[in-house]
């Protein structure tokens, strides 16, 4: 079992797609592999080390762990599938879209969208827990399967679209 730790780097305040932080692309790679992975900023393609200070820990549970001002990140935990996933500080749109297993717990708010469909996907999350300390903007459970959804602070229009 691994824990992964991905920091914003102080500074940046371009868009981010962060739909491929996952666990399933980090197993199996060293540091530096992962910080070569491509991400997506502001339309370009950067690799995953000039955005985020990453370090792995071995041991314990299978965990991926984002903290920083994440507001301009957004995808996080997008098609998140087992073990645990943790985001300290508020985040964009997309959180935790296609979700399918495991847990995620953020400690801030959300933007719209979280736990919705991926792309053209039909349907949103289909299991797991999110749990979010703060508000979350619009369509919040749009198109949601399974799963529970655990939301502290207020929601924006739409919460559970299609539910």
């Amino acid at each position: 079992m691994t824990a992964w730790s991905f920091r914003l780097r102080e500074g940046i305040t371009a868009a981010i797609d962060a739909s491929s932080i996952r666990r399933t692309n980090c197993e199996q790679k060293t540091l530096s592999e992962i910080a070569k992975l491509p991400i997506a900023v502001d339309g370009r393609t950067e690799p995953l080390g000039e955005c985020f200070r990453i370090a792995r820990q071995a041991g314990g549970p299978d965990r991926m762990a984002l903290e920083g001002d994440l507001k301009n990140v957004h995808g996080i935990a997008s098609r998140h599938e087992a073990g645990e996933f943790a985001v300290q500080g508020d985040v964009g749109h997309y959180l935790a879209a296609g979700m399918s297993g495991g847990s995620l717990t953020v400690r801030g708010s959300a933007g719209d969208f979280v736990a919705g469909p991926v792309g053209t996907d039909r349907v949103g999350m289909r299991g797991g827990t999110i749990q979010i300390t703060g508000c979350v903007g619009r369509q919040a459970g749009l198109r949601m399967r399974r799963g529970s959804l655990l939301i502290e602070g207020a929601v924006g229009a739409m919460l559970a679209g299609s539910m």
